[in-house]
């Protein structure tokens, strides 16, 4: 028992338990927001640094790169799309609409290895047994880009993963692994997302890496409020007065 002027501290078993379980998760769920937040503020001050630095230009040298050195650097490549199958990663939401993001293969001029072009995004239609139509350029043409990691986005199901509809493939997320073997193509270590100036591709409204940052702030606000509150109720319901001298 804990004396604190004229009122005593005494809890129980079961609030002492349950306060000391979740109030360090709080704490922590806290700090690893604010671990989230530093990670999208680096990436956004990454994204800015690469974005001031010149286009490179494709060439083999680029392909067995590290692809994580080359991350928002601009990218100018000549080449040609490879029209027999597209890849549509579903569950991509845009302005509260449902749909694709597009992946085509681009064939960059004397490389045996493809890219994989970030062509937009495409709304999704009412049947799922159907895919949208998606028109390419033919012959050569010249793409400018932004390098980017394959993307963390969409829901694995193992069971799900790959579905091919119109001899074109419906997928929940990109692995470069599995569709290099499905496609039995020789696929790069990086994707390209076409530059919204480009004359071509589809809906284009990428967000700004790392501009997310203030929401996990918030959640971990959240979170540190929760952790006092939890603090505070604890105390509170366990403070009774002490009578002993009345």
């Amino acid at each position: 028992m804990l004396m604190i002027g004229k009122y005593q501290f005494r809890t129980g078993l079961w609030p002492t338990l349950i306060a000391v379980l979740v109030f360090p998760c709080l704490i922590a769920l806290g700090f690893w927001q604010l671990d989230r937040a530093k990670q999208k503020r680096e990436m956004h001050n990454a994204f800015l640094e690469r974005q001031q630095a010149e286009a490179i230009k494709l060439n083999e040298r680029i392909l067995s790169a590290d692809p994580e050195e080359l991350y928002w650097r601009h990218i100018e490549l000549s080449g040609e799309f490879k029209r027999n199958r597209k890849i549509f990663l579903d569950n991509q939401v845009l302005n509260r609409e449902a749909g694709y993001y597009v992946y085509v293969l681009f064939s960059p001029v004397g490389s045996d290895q493809s890219v994989l072009i970030n062509y937009g995004w495409i709304a999704a239609g009412a049947d799922r047994t159907l895919l949208p139509e998606v028109d390419l350029p033919n012959g050569t043409v010249t793409l400018k880009g932004i390098i980017k990691g394959v993307p963390s986005t969409g829901i694995t199901l193992e069971e799900t993963a790959v579905e091919s509809i119109q001899n074109n493939i419906r997928v929940q997320s990109i692995n470069i692994g599995k569709l290099s073997n499905l496609l039995n193509e020789k696929l790069a270590l990086f994707v390209v997302r076409l530059e919204k100036e480009s004359p071509y591709g589809l809906t284009r409204q990428w967000a700004l890496p790392g501009s997310d940052e203030a929401m996990h702030l918030g959640y971990a606000f959240q979170w540190f409020a929760l952790a006092a509150t939890l603090l505070v109720i604890f105390i509170v319901v366990n403070l009774h007065k002490d009578k002993s001298n009345e």
